[in-house]
């Protein structure tokens, strides 16, 4: 969140509470998310103040450095304070016809609604689908019936976590243009662990976890993981290929930078760590995928 992008407006009511803490943070997430040398980024939980010259996506691109242009979808980003989002190198890759969001169903009212749009390099024709979901939190304030905790595991709104899952499969399938695609990658926070319903339900869509599918856990160790919870470690957040893109990705693994570090090293302390290196930029681990196209 960065107040009104002109420095005033602090604090937000998410993120930096000063114009010095949005200073720190915005220099994590640019260290951070450049390290890796990306073509495209998918992100959530940017702040849902539109598309102009002092949004939030805006000056991140323009943090980011001249080629870095973002996905515009005005008007479909539903009412939540929070959404996805998408940048792309252009210098590198082109957005391919135009972006789309899912803002039906569970999605409708009081969801954040995926976003999806069609890549390709600058110098070929092959397209790859990139999804973006952040699917409802484990929170349980204002849970009601069968999305209260049932005590199974998956914490509050494991209902709703289903039914977007499910709404999100078939959304994935729905576009026969594909514009020369070779397939589709969901990549977002689907709040979910790797055996709770909605990962089974877009796996029996024909999704394959990526990570997983190149750091297999065993019974004693899960190395690549995004998120820790009182001590416990797990995935929450995906990389998603459908069948026909498996073959085109070539690596995937989970940038173990922020969930294990120490709260001091956010951009809310004024330690002298603080704002350097990719270190504690977000509460969660950055997921990477090597794509061929």
């Amino acid at each position: 969140f960065n107040g009104d992008g002109r420095g005033g407006e602090f604090p937000t009511s998410r993120g930096a509470g000063t114009p010095a803490e949005f200073r720190r943070q915005q220099q994590q997430l640019v260290n951070t998310l450049l390290a890796p040398d990306p073509d495209i980024l998918a992100l959530t939980e940017l702040e849902n103040d539109g598309y102009g010259p002092a949004s939030s996506i805006a000056e991140l691109a323009e943090a980011l450095g001249g080629t870095w242009r973002f996905v515009s979808t005005p008007g479909q980003d539903g009412d939540d304070e929070i959404r996805t989002g998408l940048l792309y190198r252009s210098d590198r890759i082109s957005a391919v016809g135009s972006p789309e969001r899912l803002a039906k169903g569970p999605f409708e009212s009081g969801g954040r609604p995926p976003l999806a749009q069609d890549f390709g390099r600058t110098d070929g024709d092959a397209t790859v689908r990139v999804i973006v979901p952040h699917l409802k939190s484990k929170s349980c304030r204002g849970a009601r019936g069968d999305n209260q905790d049932q005590a199974d595991g998956q914490g509050c709104y494991a209902s709703r976590r289903t039914n977007e899952a499910k709404t999100l499969a078939a959304w994935s399938g729905s576009d026969t243009r594909r514009h020369h695609s070779v397939g589709t990658l969901i990549i977002g926070d689907l709040n979910s662990y790797a055996r709770e319903h909605p990962i089974a339900v877009l796996e029996q869509a024909g999704f394959t976890s990526m990570v997983h599918h190149f750091h297999p856990c065993t019974e004693k160790i899960c190395g690549h993981y995004t998120y820790r919870y009182r001590g416990q470690k797990g995935s929450l957040d995906f990389a998603l290929a459908s069948e026909t893109l498996k073959p085109g990705v070539t690596g995937a693994w989970s940038w173990l930078v922020n969930a294990d570090e120490p709260r001091v090293l956010d951009y809310r302390s004024d330690h002298p760590a603080s704002g350097r290196g990719p270190w504690r930029s977000s509460d969660h681990n950055p997921v990477i995928v090597d794509l061929k196209l």
